[in-house]
């Protein structure tokens, strides 16, 4: 996978190798998960950091 990060808030001008990550929450139901993890994580989406984000509850 390749990583470019654009032009903005992270100019960094460079491409970059990213090794696949599994990001796995056990227990994220509680209030500080929702404060704070998922709008972290949301926020490297959004920042294109990863090309990928699912979200899910009750598998």
């Amino acid at each position: 996978m390749h990583l470019l990060f654009r032009e903005g808030k992270y100019n960094y001008g460079a491409t970059d190798q990213v090794a696949p990550t599994l990001f796995i929450v056990f227990g994220g139901a509680g209030d500080l998960t929702w404060q704070k993890l998922i709008p972290s994580i949301f926020a490297h989406f959004q920042d294109s950091f990863s090309p990928y984000l699912a979200i899910g509850d009750k598998f």
